[in-house]
């Protein structure tokens, strides 16, 4: 089970239902079993820009920023849902490289939450290696929602 809070104003044919569907698709793909929460904020330019800026040093908006709660591996009382942590989105960001790369703000969007799911299960792009596994984990995801 997947379950997902989501604060702000969704738009362009994004829904609660279709989150927490790609969260769903993402864990699969990555073999997770079990029951899990997490967090999306959608959020301005400018407060992504003082995110990005204050956690990971570069002073410019971006599209998703991914916060991890807690210690990866820590214990799970039983029955209780894994919480993997907040997705942040500037969907103004997002509308902007969709228009760029010409696809649909839905694909561009469910991108940045497959992506952002990806990093709160401890996945990461910083080596060839460790990225060939994860941009294919997310081009199965999209291919799986109906994206591509």
């Amino acid at each position: 089970m997947v379950a997902a809070d989501i604060s702000g104003q969704l738009t362009g044919g994004v829904s609660r239902r279709s989150i927490v569907r790609l969260a769903g698709i993402v864990l699969r793909r990555a073999r997770r079993r079990g029951s899990y929460h997490f967090s999306v904020s959608l959020v301005s330019r400018p407060e992504i820009a003082r995110l990005n800026r204050r956690f990971l040093r570069h002073d410019r908006p971006t599209d998703v920023l991914s916060f991890g709660y807690g210690p990866r591996g820590a214990a799970v009382p039983q029955g209780a849902p894994v919480e993997l942590g907040e997705i942040v989105i500037c969907t103004a960001q997002v509308r902007a490289q969709a228009r760029r790369l010409g696809r649909p703000y839905r694909t561009e969007f469910g991108l940045m939450v497959i992506h952002g799911v990806l990093h709160l299960l401890g996945f990461d792009h910083d080596t060839p290696r460790r990225e060939a596994l994860m941009f294919g984990l997310q081009q199965d995801a999209l291919i799986l929602a109906g994206l591509l």
